[in-house]
């Protein structure tokens, strides 16, 4: 494995951390590095918000295979809490 033994390099335990900083709403538009990381802050926001819905659909998918016919008892919490989240990320988007 040339040079990379899994003895030496460890990964990351958990994700690295960025600080928060003004919304686009707020940052001066003059100050170029705060506008950079008031946007790469709203991406990371984002990216977060549609991995949520993409993981609260998948657990919707399961529970609906799962239950069968009593699905639409038994997944009424996923499938509510899946539609908040999704109009959450919809209304928040490029395409307001």
């Amino acid at each position: 494995m040339g040079n990379l033994e899994s003895s030496t390099y460890r990964y990351p335990k958990y994700p690295r951390e960025y600080p928060r900083v003004t919304s686009l709403e707020e940052v001066d538009r003059n100050d170029f590095v705060a506008l950079a990381n008031a946007q790469n802050q709203w991406v990371r926001d984002r990216t977060i918000d549609l991995e949520e819905v993409k993981i609260l659909r998948e657990r919707l998918n399961e529970c609906v295979r799962r239950e069968e016919v009593n699905h639409p008892q038994n997944c009424r919490e996923i499938a509510e809490s899946y539609l908040k989240a999704f109009k959450k990320y919809r209304s928040e988007g490029w395409y307001r």
